[in-house]
């Protein structure tokens, strides 16, 4: 069981208090700051598990602090702590202002200079409204894991996390590669949106920049997006790239802070409290039967009959062919030949392509154009379009007799109102305990 402590404790300008999570803050007197976020006396603040808050004061402060976690630590600002080192940074920014999107490596403080970026924007009255899209499916703060986010505010923010999200883009993996491609279609509509109800955009990135296909990745965002600035932490790699191939774009390179450093076992943790936070925030689950024609793969919507292939044949199929989230695949015919429910042999010659040996199989037509589902698998998230936004659910089973899907979705969801299903990577049961990712498919 988690032991408490109590401790009040007071510092000026000179100094900057790490507080670790799980904590409580409450100032007694003066002022604080966190992320540029303004503490008054008598305002508290809690920190999350797994986080780090840096507090700062102009002049002097005092503070009372109940963590459970690791012991504060009260650092010098010349220890590259703290927010002090990047508001030249900002500052230069504001000058011109703009889009701007924010890279660095895992762990490099990407989201506290984001919120840092937003506070400052919004206290200088240099824009009235900011957006700010959250672009790691994996391990962002809006949204679940396997989304990606957008949130709008008016005021200073001290959590992205503790905001209410206003858009979400279903992606349906935890990691960007190999479907960089599909990320970026869901980071355009995000921005597309953010676009018609803010005055600049921040997109906070992730942490996917040590390639040169990440180059390219985060080359081709910037580009199709019209982005003006980047601020790059700790990747001056990267930041060279994009100078030399983009014209007329404004590079902003920042030092990497203290950061807290996460281990898989930590993310896989925070991954599933975010998960048991949403059932928790949905009132609970139910099931659902959904009709197969309203499943989306490869962009497009199933149509036409089902071919369900049994589990022994499957063991079978060919290697991995393409990649299923690829519009256009250039892939080589084969001919294959299968038991149809263990009843007799049927001659085929299509475009197979293999998500995994046990899971779930697809196969994509070439003379009819039409897509099928091959194949069962129970425990996988899927992104459900309801009512003009885009929630969570979780395939519990398909039904091959009636080909339709067992789909456990948010209590106030209706059918009638569920106009497009995407199936998913993450394999997640109805406590939000994640199961596992099914293996990512690249082209041969």
């Amino acid at each position: 069981m988690m032991s408490w402590k109590k401790l009040t404790i007071e510092f000026d300008h000179t100094k900057c208090l790490l507080v670790y999570g799980p904590a409580r803050l409450r100032v007694i007197s003066g002022d604080a700051y966190v992320f540029a976020y303004h503490l008054l006396p008598g305002k508290s603040i809690f920190v999350k598990r797994y986080k780090c808050m840096p507090v700062e004061t102009d002049d002097h402060v005092k503070l009372e602090l109940m963590y459970g976690g690791e012991d504060c630590k009260l650092v010098s600002m010349k220890e590259n702590v703290g927010t002090k080192s990047w508001e030249k940074v900002v500052s230069d920014y504001m000058d011109s202002c703009g889009d701007a999107i924010v890279v660095g490596s895992v762990d490099s403080g990407k989201t506290s200079f984001t919120t840092f970026l937003v506070n400052k924007l919004l206290r200088k009255n240099i824009v009235n409204s900011v957006g700010v899209i959250d672009a790691d499916p994996g391990q962002g703060d809006i949204g679940v894991p396997g989304f990606i986010g957008l949130v709008l505010t008016e005021k200073p923010i001290f959590d992205l996390e503790e905001v209410k999200p206003y858009a979400l883009q279903f992606f349906g993996s935890l990691s960007p590669h190999p479907y960089e491609v599909v990320l970026e279609k869901c980071i355009s509509k995000l921005i597309e949106k953010a676009r018609k109800s803010c005055d600049v955009v921040i997109i906070n990135f992730h942490g996917w920049t040590s390639s040169e296909k990440a180059f390219e990745h985060v080359k081709r965002v910037i580009l199709q997006n019209g982005i003006q600035n980047v601020f790059a932490i700790d990747v001056k790699d990267l930041a060279s790239f994009l100078k030399s191939n983009i014209e007329s774009i404004r590079i902003y390179y920042l030092e990497k802070p203290q950061t807290y450093q996460r281990s898989r076992k930590i993310r896989k943790e925070i991954r599933q409290r975010k998960y048991k936070r949403w059932i928790n925030d949905c009132d609970g689950l139910k099931l659902i039967r959904v009709p197969i024609n309203l499943v989306e793969l490869y962009s497009q919507r199933v149509r036409g009959d089902i071919v369900w292939i049994s589990e022994d044949v499957s063991l079978y199929l060919p290697q991995i062919i393409g990649d299923f989230y690829e519009e256009n695949l250039d892939i080589q015919k084969v001919n294959w030949i299968w038991k149809l429910h263990g009843e007799g042999k049927s001659p085929y010659e299509e475009y197979i392509i293999k998500l995994t040996k046990e899971y779930i199989f697809r196969l994509y037509a070439t003379n009819t154009k039409r897509i099928y589902i091959l194949g069962k698998r129970c425990g996988i998230i899927v992104g459900l379009y309801h009512k003009g936004s885009w929630y969570m659910g979780i395939l519990e089973s398909f039904n091959i007799k009636d080909n339709e899907l067992f789909i456990y979705v948010p209590k106030f969801m209706d059918l009638r109102d569920i106009k497009s299903v995407k199936i998913g990577r993450v394999l997640l049961n109805c406590n939000g305990d994640e199961l596992g990712v099914l293996p990512a498919i690249k082209l041969k």
